[in-house]
Formats: structure tokens, sequence, C-alpha cells
């Protein structure tokens, strides 16, 4: 089967699209393993409602 000009060029730049989404996915694996976080939450009590 032979592509047309139209073709090549759409699949030359879908190629070049899925690379690019390689590259991100790539990107952000490497940022979710070095990420470590702790969530601390403080409450603090008065005991006082003011009689309200």
């Amino acid at each position: 089967m032979t592509q047309t000009p139209a073709g090549r060029d759409v699949v030359a730049e879908a190629r070049r699209t899925v690379r690019q989404a390689d590259r991100v996915l790539a990107a952000a694996a490497r940022h979710r393993c070095q990420e470590k976080a702790v969530l601390r939450v403080g409450f603090e009590a008065t005991g006082s409602t003011g009689g309200r």
C-alpha cells in the first residue's frame, strides 16, 4: 500500500506525539518515585465555648 504525502505527514506527526507522550509519562514517573510526603494535622481545643 502506498501512502499519500498527507498520510506520511500525519503518521510522522502522530509518531512524534506518541514519543512526546512517552517522555511526559517518564518524567512524571521519575518525580513520583522521589516524592514522599507527610501530612500532619493538629487540633487545638481551648475548652471554652463562651456560653454561646
